[in-house]
């Protein structure tokens, strides 16, 4: 005997006239009868493992949800007391769920559509808003007509959501189709990436009678989506919901009607699962030295968002020689595939989310390490460990081993072995900037096209941009091919930077990384190190905290426009919550990129000057002092010198203007000066030798280095971040003179590196990548540690003031370039044949020198000899044949 469940949850049994509608017990009584009859005939057969409850119709309000418990629970303990093996029921409402809506409504459309719309396409239009009396609860409901068309017609209404589901498990919504007929609903939803999710949920009457229908959002939920599957890394981030309905043989008025949209959470479970480290992927147990310690991993339990260490705090505990121990932080990981269509690089999600950690010991010897997690599952938290490794790291070089200031000379690098290194590179940093269009136009109307590299002919900024890492595959192997070593990159919005505005593609807002970028990111490091380049990373670039050049606040998360907590862009340097956000952040950079020996250096930020706390506490005045920013800086250095993975990794910071901020330049455990010395700055400040007409390259580095950034009193080295004439336009001959006086001024003078060229667009265009083979070939056997030099500008007699020239010397040593006047503003400028000799003054008296002469455009040694300084002291060195310029190492016999 049975009754339907229509009938059995029906709020008026007058459909069975055997049923007394008001003695509800009636049903009841016929399945308990049923039940006893099954376990009598059933329960003796030696292969029944279970009983299973096949009750799959919802209840529709909570009179019947009531009932619903009553006839599940009283057949369950039936069973229980008849027979000892389980029932199993499968209906989603027998589950108890935690709710994460005040009165279990989400969409309970009593003042209005709440956002919602007609949709998806083509359905468009609004929806009509059914006040008081309308809806399943008699408050409110909307409503969308059935589109017409042929024998199937379609409804659907839709909302905008932009939100986390990840600990939502269940959804419940009230449903009805008016107009005769019946509908197939489905439920839709748009992922972080744009993909299109649905799931089938019911068919329903067109007798207007409310329905409620269940989705199931759970990790394992029937959601299909060509080519992908549903996971928690997609309901983490939800931008759209609908539900749409296939109407068959409904009038022409028909509409289909929605109400009490709730959001049930996750089950009440008696017995809930426990955190596990599971798929441990180990790496090597034998490994050299300036490899990592790696690892791959899951968790049986995800957590809402794991990039936030408030939500999963997962990490490496180390221990070593000597009784080292380190703590360094694990990464997520969503896979991206960099794929090329010959033209433009995509990012393409390549595989479900991991966790990666990656360390790399500063030692040889043997280090174990193990993995320790913790997460904050629903609302507790939970920690696993994983058992100990073993990693054997030997002596032999393995990768490109570490670099910093070298322990007894800080003005100058050294590499972990005690070795010299003089840093040779330029900004790198990001495959285009438009800026520089201008300067290419310019370069093509200097040179025929037919001269340019046959890769990149005729190419534009945006041509750059579109080929994404695969620019700096060309630029790093060139790099190699010219001895160069050193890159700065940049971490920003629209290259490797992580965290930005959530409506744009690839980002989250606060607290959820980009990984299209930090997959990008990923390549550039790897691609560095194939090619032995070290990388000076901008953590982030000033526009992003800044209203005045290149100002980008209004994209920033952090702006309470966005829902972010700055209320304006003053307090970004100021606040203790966007600290504490932002070094999660930093906290992410170091766990991904960290354990790289190739990241030479961290920069917290580009062009302090222009950010908004300075400019507002200063009044605009480049060479005033901001105490939130000064309390910011040492806080940022104290905070990495306590967590970068790897002991002496450099952090600095960076300026536009090389007069700003002097008192933050004298903070303590900055790394090394790193400030701009476009010449074009002489044209409206005097700290780079005064105004000067024509500019001059020679006086503006001298400053720089000599009065501006001593290194002798910063005891640190001094680098140059940005150079190259104008910062916004220039000309072919004078990008020309300038890189290349600027090369040698820098070689031949107490410059720790010779780096900050800014316009590498068009040093590929231009090809002039030599002038750095030139550079890297003169400082090859180089020694300048430990060695008390001092800058000189001889002049040169018999040349009637056409030669200049500039250096620095030292008892033992002397280094010298010597160049036309004006060279350094117009490449085309030559003294061909000059004559005359270079007076060294203050040289030890009757010393012997062994003279070198190097061809500027190859550094190769053209011409060598000794010289022998007077009894006075001076050394008369001969200057001929000037082809435009020479360069000359004078070494002490």
């Amino acid at each position: 005997f049975y009754y339907s469940l229509k009938e059995l949850f029906s709020r008026n049994y007058s459909v069975l006239e055997t049923v007394d509608r008001n003695n509800r017990d009636q049903p009841w009584q016929a399945w308990r009868r049923h039940v006893r009859a099954v376990l009598a005939r059933c329960r003796a057969a030696p292969g029944l493992s279970g009983w299973s409850l096949g009750i799959d119709r919802p209840a529709n309000d909570e009179e019947q949800r009531e009932r619903l418990l009553q006839v599940a629970g009283g057949i369950a303990s039936l069973v229980a007391a008849l027979d000892g093996r389980p029932l199993l029921a499968r209906h989603p409402q027998l589950t108890s769920f935690t709710r994460t809506d005040p009165n279990g409504i989400w969409y309970a459309f009593t003042e209005g559509a709440a956002g919602w719309t007609q949709g998806p396409v083509p359905l468009s239009g609004p929806v009509l808003v059914e006040r008081k009396g309308g809806g399943s609860d008699g408050d409110g409901g909307i409503a969308v007509p059935v589109a017409p068309g042929g024998e199937v017609r379609i409804a659907g209404a839709q909302v905008a959501l932009d939100s986390n589901l990840f600990n939502l498990d269940r959804l419940e919504m009230d449903v009805a189709l008016t107009g005769g007929g019946e509908a197939t609903l489905y439920v839709w939803l748009t992922d972080h990436r744009h993909r299109w999710w649905q799931q089938r949920l019911a068919r329903i009457p067109g007798d207007g009678g409310w329905q409620t229908v269940g989705v199931d959002c759970g990790e394992r939920a029937a959601w299909t989506s060509p080519g992908a599957v549903w996971s928690d890394d997609v309901r983490r981030r939800i931008r759209a919901l609908g539900v749409v309905a296939y109407v068959r043989g409904a009038g022409a008025e028909a509409q289909l009607k929605l109400d009490r949209v709730r959001r049930l959470g996750w089950p009440a479970l008696a017995d809930p699962p426990q955190l596990r480290i599971e798929s441990l992927e180990r790496g090597a147990p034998a490994i050299q030295r300036w490899q990592p310690i790696s690892a791959s991993f899951a968790l049986n339990l995800t957590a809402l968002n794991p990039y936030d260490p408030d939500s999963a705090d997962v990490v490496g505990e180390v221990e070593g020689p000597g009784g080292a121990r380190f703590r360094h932080p694990a990464y997520w990981c969503e896979p991206q595939r960099l794929d090329f269509d010959g033209k433009t690089e995509t990012a393409v999600p390549s595989g479900p989310g991991g966790w990666r950690w990656r360390w790399t010991p500063p030692t040889p010897g043997a280090w174990r390490w193990r993995i320790v997690a913790r997460v904050k599952v629903r609302d507790a938290w939970q920690q696993a460990e994983s058992a100990w490794s073993t990693v054997d790291v030997g002596t032999a070089a393995g990768g490109m081993q570490t670099v910093g200031t070298d322990s007894s000379d800080p003005r100058w690098f050294a590499k972990a072995d005690g070795t010299f290194w003089y840093p040779i590179g330029i900004n790198l940093r990001s495959p285009g900037d438009e800026r520089q269009n201008n300067d290419l136009e310019r370069e093509r109307a200097f040179k025929p096209l037919d001269q340019e590299p046959a890769a990149i002919r005729g190419w534009r900024s945006i041509d750059w941009q579109r080929t994404g890492t695969r620019a700096y595959e060309r630029w790093f192997a060139l790099m190699r091919e010219n001895g160069m070593d050193w890159a700065r990159v940049w971490m920003c919005p629209w290259w490797c930077g992580l965290e930005w505005r959530r409506d744009w593609d690839d980002f989250g807002g606060l607290t959820w990384y980009s990984q299209a970028n930090a997959a990008r990111m990923d390549r550039v490091m790897e691609l560095a190190a194939q090619h032995g380049v070290y990388v000076q990373v901008e953590l982030m670039n000033h526009g992003m905290v800044g209203e005045h050049a290149d100002r980008q606040w209004g994209d920033n998360p952090y702006n309470r426009r966005l829902g972010g907590p700055c209320r304006h862009v003053g307090e970004w340097f100021k606040s203790d919550e966007v600290w504490k956000t932002n070094a999660k952040r930093l906290r992410y950079t170091l766990a991904r990129w960290g354990w790289c020996t190739n990241l030479a250096a961290w920069s917290l930020s580009s062009e302090l000057e222009f950010t908004g706390t300075f400019n507002m506490e200063t009044g605009g005045n480049d060479r005033g002092f901001s105490p939130s920013l000064q309390t910011w800086i040492e806080r940022s250095l104290a905070w990495m010198r306590e967590n970068d993975p790897q002991p002496g990794r450099l952090t600095t910071i960076h300026w536009s203007h090389p007069w700003s901020g002097p008192q933050h330049w004298r903070t303590p455990g900055l790394g090394f000066s790193n400030s701009n010395v476009y010449t074009a700055f002489q044209d409206f400040d005097e700290s780079l030798g005064g105004r000067q007409k024509p500019r001059n390259l020679p006086i503006a580095l001298d400053a720089y280095l000599n009065q501006l950034f001593p290194a002798g009193e910063f005891r640190r080295p001094t680098l140059i971040g940005e150079w190259g004439g104008h910062w916004a336009d220039n000309q072919p001959w004078i990008l020309r003179g300038e890189l290349r006086s600027g090369i040698w001024l820098q070689c031949v003078t107490a410059y720790a590196a010779n780096t900050g060229w800014w316009w590498w667009l068009w040093l590929d265009v231009a090809d002039q990548w030599k002038q750095y083979g030139a550079a890297a070939r003169f400082m090859q056997g180089e020694e300048r540690r430990g060695i008390a030099w001092t800058p000189i500008q001889p002049r040169i007699e018999g040349n009637a003031g056409r030669l200049l020239a500039q250096g620095m010397r030292s008892e033992r040593m002397v280094r010298l370039y010597v160049w036309p006047k004006g060279m350094d503003q117009d490449h085309r400028r030559s003294q061909s044949g000059a004559q005359g000799e270079a007076i060294i003054d203050a040289m030890p008296p009757g010393s012997l020198w062994r003279v070198r002469r190097y061809d500027g455009a190859s550094g190769e040694v053209v011409a060598e000899r000794e010289l022998k300084a007077d009894a006075g002291g001076v050394l008369h060195l001969p200057v001929s044949s000037i082809a435009p310029d020479a360069v000359f190492k004078l070494d002490r016999k």
